[in-house]
């Protein structure tokens, strides 16, 4: 009803607009001075459009190929050529569907360069984009039941690609670097492009809608002109979707078998780089602040622990080129210490140190640590509340002994705390420096200020032996 009201304001508009152009002192023969034909259609007013309705009725294909010479000219289209479009959705039938031309400007309109989000959503509304994938067209306004997805199923996917297309482009560089420094390095666009189409195809039909999505792509790969081998790509895609996001966020990165079973799943670098892309154009689709920083360093953990393992170590991005560049940039951070302070710092950290947290957590804990170190102080435990992942961070730096982890976890259960994430590090010179996420019993940040204290309090009590 909403999208149908929203086309007959669009028509009305536009007729609102035209009445008032003023009209041509010169008229030729079926058409209007100042009308200029693009790739096959008309252009009047900035909007794209055909001489009547019997246009789709003699070729289909220019259905599609309306929405694609619409957006690489940069126009719109008209209303009531919308209304034709809708009205002719009766041939987009089973004969152009398997029409190898359609099939190809269908792949032109998913993996151009310019905004495809818009473009598939002005042809979901239209009816197009079911009609032409049928399987598609089942999750049309399909409600997704859960506390993490905001859209639907076909509106989350048309986003998904939109977040695609921005990694591409380097439009989130800063909040997902890895993704977008790999997506330049991914052999196949069209393979990506066409996995996160399809990644939640099949859900809502009861199963596991990864495998009966793997299905679905298995036969739909082929008629959209992709290879065999690119077929299967995109089948094991969105089958292995949701991989990488379980592994991340459910599993220990710092266990060896965890990084062995992933990358014996994954078992290649391009399969890798592939499915980074995807999950993250996933999860930044799912809704508002589903994204945060806490999952991005985890699926960069991953990431580049699994491509030390597929690459034997010897890729040119290793471990030892990482943990450099991340001293670099905190030294950068900190150009006004003084040097002996910052190397005293660096010369702490173990590599692992290095690639677990990001640049501006290097330069919390030098903070941290520096003025513990100048206050003599045994035990400092530092409070920061992460409004992005709703919860609250628990920095404790003391002298590492057995029992330590034992401590501080039941510190943080008796004062009514769940841990959610912990990394837990000792650096070179013998000191802990553990870092804990919390929530409290509603799943939201600890954050109340007396329960904070008490906290405070029972760790150092706790920890120094005094209870």
């Amino acid at each position: 009803m909403v999208k149908h009201v929203g086309n007959l304001t669009r028509i009305f508009c536009a007729a609102l607009e035209e009445r008032h152009q003023r009209r041509p002192l010169i008229r030729f023969p079926g058409k209007l001075f100042g009308t200029k034909e693009i790739d096959g259609f008309e252009l009047r007013n900035d909007r794209l459009t055909v001489e009547n309705l019997n246009v789709f009725k003699k070729d289909p294909i220019k259905i599609l190929r309306l929405f694609l010479v619409a957006n690489q000219n940069g126009v719109g289209i008209h209303p009531e050529t919308l209304r034709w479009v809708t009205q002719s959705l009766k041939h987009i039938d089973h004969k152009l569907q398997n029409d190898p031309d359609a099939n190809e400007v269908f792949l032109e309109i998913l993996t151009q360069r310019q905004n495809p989000d818009i473009v598939l959503r002005k042809m979901n509304e239209a009816g197009v984009l079911g009609r032409f994938i049928p399987d598609f067209g089942r999750v049309v306004a399909q409600m997704q039941y859960d506390m993490y997805h905001t859209y639907t199923v076909d509106e989350h996917t048309i986003r998904a690609i939109g977040v695609l297309n921005q990694i591409e482009n380097g439009e989130l560089v800063d909040d997902a670097p890895v993704a977008t420094r790999i997506m330049g390095k991914v052999i196949s666009r069209r393979v990506l492009y066409v996995a996160v189409l399809l990644h939640d195809i099949a859900k809502g039909r009861g199963g596991d809608h990864s495998e009966l999505g793997a299905e679905v792509a298995e036969k739909l790969c082929p008629r959209l002109g992709l290879s065999p081998a690119d077929s299967e790509t995109v089948a094991w895609l969105v089958k292995a979707h949701l991989w990488m996001s379980l592994t991340a966020f459910k599993r220990d990165l710092n266990d060896p078998t965890t990084i062995k079973a992933f990358g014996d799943l994954v078992q290649s670098q391009e399969r890798l780089r592939l499915l980074l892309c995807l999950t993250v154009a996933d999860i930044r689709a799912v809704g508002p602040n589903v994204w945060n920083g806490w999952k991005a360093t985890l699926l960069r953990e991953l990431y580049y622990a699994a491509e030390d393992r597929l690459s034997g170590g010897l890729n040119a991005d290793s471990r030892d080129s990482r943990v450099a560049n991340a001293q670099m940039a905190l030294r950068e951070a900190l150009v006004d210490w003084p040097t002996d302070d910052i190397e005293d710092f660096i010369d702490r950290g173990y590599p692992s140190y290095w690639l677990s947290f990001d640049t501006d957590v290097h330069v919390h804990h030098a903070h941290l640590t520096r003025d513990a170190k100048k206050s003599g102080a045994d035990i400092t435990v530092d409070v920061r509340i992460d409004t992005e992942i709703d919860a609250t961070e628990i920095t404790v730096h003391t002298t590492d002994h057995p029992g330590l982890f034992s401590q501080i976890a039941g510190s943080m259960a008796l004062c009514g705390a769940n841990i959610v994430d912990a990394k837990i590090l000792t650096l070179a010179d013998g000191m802990a420096l553990d870092t804990f996420f919390i929530q409290d019993a509603n799943d939201e940040a600890f954050n109340d200020k007396a329960k904070l204290e008490k906290l405070r309090e029972t760790l150092e009590q706790v920890i120094s032996g005094r209870v």
